[in-house]
């Protein structure tokens, strides 16, 4: 069995010489916010709160057995996974990483005097405070054999789908006005992608669901606030 696992996880050093180290990234979008004047307030993004699980279960080595078409990978906590596709880990501290990509987000849109990130919330002279809860960042992923067990992983070299991979995210966000005291509105993110890889594509794109998501909730969320704030 741990040659099975061996042989699974150096595919892609196989196929590029190379171990590849991820880490999370946030691309903000173009501004689409275009208004005359910045309004005059400050605001403060404080850590998320982290509500996800703990299970992490990696069943990659069930490809290899005869009669079994996938070996199932699934990580509630995909920075402590261990067996990808493409990268030998994750980097990714999510209650810091997601409050810090939002800040960007806001601040690509110049519609706020003053946006930042801070890790505790006392004695902020701000207007708002934001902050949030982290459901469900979820990592599955079908390493695929056919069927075929080692003739199935060896016939991946041909190009045909190597795996089958979802990113998931599943997140609230809180606006909560300091002067008055009382929460202004909340605000859900949540999403689904599916990435189908093989040995000569997309491996290296495994966890780019996070940001595609985060960067379609996060421009809507943008927009509300922007319309919600004076």
């Amino acid at each position: 069995m741990r040659f099975r696992k061996l042989f699974i996880l150096l595919i892609p050093i196989f196929l590029t010489g190379c171990v590849y180290y991820g880490e999370f990234a946030y691309l903000p979008n173009y501004r689409y916010i275009h208004q005359n004047e910045v309004k005059p307030l400050k605001i403060a993004i404080l850590p998320f709160k982290d509500n996800r699980g703990h299970e992490n279960k990696d069943q990659m080595t069930l490809a290899v057995i005869p009669l079994v078409p996938y070996g199932p990978i699934k990580y509630e906590r995909v920075e402590k996974g261990t067996s990808f596709f493409g990268h030998e880990s994750f980097k990714f501290n999510p209650s810091v990483d997601i409050p810090r990509a939002l800040v960007c987000e806001i601040n690509a849109n110049n519609v706020f005097k003053n946006v930042f990130y801070s890790s505790k919330k006392d004695s902020l002279d701000v207007d708002y405070l934001i902050y949030g809860e982290i459901n469900d960042l979820t990592y599955k992923g079908k390493f695929l054999t056919y069927g075929l067990a080692g003739v199935g992983a060896s016939l991946l070299i041909t190009g045909i789908p190597a795996g089958i991979i979802n990113n998931f995210v599943n997140i609230k966000i809180t606006v909560y006005d300091v002067r008055q005291k009382k929460t202004m509105f909340d605000y859900k993110i949540e999403g689904k992608t599916k990435l189908v890889v093989g040995m000569y594509y997309k491996m290296m794109e495994e966890f780019s669901g996070y940001s595609e998501i985060l960067n379609d909730g996060f421009k809507d969320f943008v927009l509300k606030l922007n319309d919600e704030l004076n």
